[in-house]
């Protein structure tokens, strides 16, 4: 398996390990740079788990020099050793005195850390609230603008179909004028009609009388021929009779 991008407690133990073993004091950013990598949140809590678990190995070394520093001493005891024992004693109670005053400033920089953090972040909600407010009232009176351009809108739609029911009344008036001109026409054209068929046959009648009159002068005439002709004949026969 490859190795994980993100610091682990073993990664603090071990850079703890590797500055104390140089003699140096054990903090955040030294952590951080030996493992070469890492955020103090992330850090901090390895941190302080690998100090609360020296702090139970110094405890118990300071038990033990406890003890042995109240016990009766006997009269064997070497000088050397009693001497050694309160310097151990000395040295847990200043380790502790240190490593108390380190997680202070440790936690009192987190501290200070999460302040910052939190101030930012109110500060980002603020303007976010800002923002949130002023686009409510920008969308407040894009609101009121479509809601006035809807009304006028509605009051051109009721303009414009009053004005079409007056046209179509118009209209329904004017088809119902022009259906009456077309019976009109109609009545007009059939009376032309008749009239112009009585025109005909009154033309045929006045003909048919024409020829009749002419054949009877016609005739007439051709009695009125014979008639002379007779009279001719008789006034030549008795000329004839007489001579």
């Amino acid at each position: 398996m490859g190795r994980k991008s993100g610091v682990q407690r073993e990664d603090v133990y071990r850079a703890a390990l590797m500055i104390k073993a140089r003699g140096e004091s054990v903090s955040i950013e030294r952590v951080r740079r030996e493992i070469g990598r890492g955020s103090p949140n992330t850090v901090v809590p390895f941190l302080r788990e690998w100090r609360k678990e020296q702090g139970v190995q110094a405890c118990a070394e300071m038990e033990v020099v406890e003890t042995t520093s109240t016990e009766p001493a006997a009269d064997d005891t070497p000088p050397e050793l009693e001497i050694m024992a309160r310097a151990i004693w000395e040295r847990a109670k200043k380790h502790a005195s240190e490593r108390a005053r380190r997680e202070l400033h440790e936690q009192s920089f987190v501290l200070s850390q999460s302040q910052t953090a939190l101030a930012a972040r109110s500060a980002q909600l603020q303007d976010e609230e800002r923002r949130i407010e002023l686009a409510g009232k920008h969308l407040e009176e894009s609101s009121s603008a479509a809601k006035q351009e809807i009304e006028r809108w509605r009051d051109s739609y009721e303009a414009a179909k009053k004005e079409c029911d007056v046209l179509n009344g118009n209209l329904s008036g004017a088809e119902a004028e022009l259906e009456r001109l077309r019976t009109l026409i109609n009545g007009h054209v059939d009376e032309l009609a008749r009239r112009d068929q009585a025109i005909r046959e009154a033309k045929e009648e006045h003909a048919a009388q024409v020829e009749r009159v002419v054949a009877a002068f016609v005739q007439a005439d051709e009695q009125r021929q014979r008639a002379s002709t007779k009279s001719s004949d008789l006034r030549t026969s008795k000329h004839s009779s007489r001579s």
